[in-house]
């Protein structure tokens, strides 16, 4: 099994001449994202703010689900433009209504961890039967098998990706998970799988994503969009303020990431135990990050990175960056020569 640094893309023979040639534009379903960003659904990182400098720099944005609906309505009703998206749990079927009626959503994403679930299916299936207008992502998942039977089930979007996040212990606590390169490839085969064409469904690769380098790897694997958590975790548009250490003139800004299953964000959210009072299935962490400035800054870095990325490969077009790209296994030794040696050996 093969994540990011396990692989490369080979070049090939190229005859695009500036990258500015290159369009990262993708398709999330029916609708168009100018850079194939989504901001993660996380408390500390999308709220209004950020879902429109999403919508500005042509990406989507996620508003985060921990709250009261009349809080994530009034959150939403603050979007100004473009497809309005928001994150709901498993058979939450009034905060849905309310949601698609109210704010006129165009995308709910079923937002769990484990989204090869009989539950994940029942809230599908209920939005389909209910709002058949709605686009449905779901996830998260990992094998080609949970792919396969999400598209059947009807979901319009896959979130792959199970134990890869920034914070996130699932696999050192559970031993569960599949690295993102061999998730995708078998996701976009559980696609095929399903009877439906390639384009029908769209995967969006969620977690581990740290270089502009590891977004075109995975939409070369075959994701048609990646989310952000850590990325833009501390930058200006986050819902956390900025807070202050150390005495002027020396004082550092920082902001507060929290993974969704940390101990922290569980108990912000008063997300415990019906029965015992108990916070349980910590399987998170949270970190001050250092302040990042806007957002704008990393978009930019990340979509100027793909377009480097397709122009190595000769490709003017995202469909044709997956059809041109060629992911080579790399040895351990190529990681380090990958990396700027000259500067960590000071």
């Amino acid at each position: 099994m093969l994540t990011f640094d396990d692989v490369a893309i080979a070049p090939q023979y190229s005859e695009i001449r500036s990258r500015k040639e290159c369009d990262t534009t993708s398709q999330l379903g029916k609708f168009k994202l100018q850079t194939p960003i989504i901001s993660s659904p996380m408390e500390t990182v999308t709220g209004p703010e950020m879902c429109n400098r999403m919508q500005d720099l042509g990406c989507l944005g996620i508003m985060h689900r921990f709250m009261t609906t009349e809080q994530q309505i009034q959150a939403i009703n603050q979007v100004k433009w473009g497809p309005r998206a928001a994150a709901v749990g498993i058979n939450d079927y009034k905060r849905i209504d309310a949601l698609i009626e109210e704010c006129e959503l165009e995308i709910i994403d079923i937002d769990v961890a484990h989204g090869h679930h009989k539950k994940v299916q029942e809230t599908i299936a209920y939005i389909k039967n209910n709002h058949p207008e709605c686009h449905i992502m779901a996830g998260a998942i990992g094998t080609r098998q949970a792919a396969r039977d999400l598209a059947i089930w009807g979901a319009d979007s896959i979130r792959v990706g199970v134990g890869g996040g920034s914070l996130c212990e699932t696999r050192i606590r559970t031993g569960v998970g599949v690295p993102m390169i061999s998730s995708l490839k078998q996701a976009r085969l559980g696609v095929l799988g399903a009877g439906l064409d390639a384009n029908g469904v769209s995967l969006v690769a969620d977690g581990g994503i740290r270089y502009p380098g590891d977004m075109a790897k995975a939409l070369a694997a075959g994701a048609d969009a990646v989310i952000l958590g850590s990325l833009l975790a501390g930058t200006k548009e986050t819902p956390q303020p900025i807070s202050k250490r150390g005495s002027w003139p020396n004082e550092v800004l920082y902001k507060r990431y929290a993974g969704a299953a940390s101990l922290e964000a569980k108990s912000d959210s008063g997300r415990v135990s019906t029965v015992t009072g108990d916070i349980k299935y910590v399987e998170g962490n949270s970190k001050i990050i250092p302040y990042k400035g806007k957002a704008k800054r990393i978009v930019m870095d990340m979509r100027e990175g793909l377009q480097s990325a397709m122009s190595y490969v000769g490709a003017k077009t995202i469909e044709e960056f997956k059809q041109r790209s060629n992911i080579e296994r790399v040895s351990p030794a190529s990681v380090i020569e990958a990396r700027p040696h000259l500067l960590e050996a000071k």
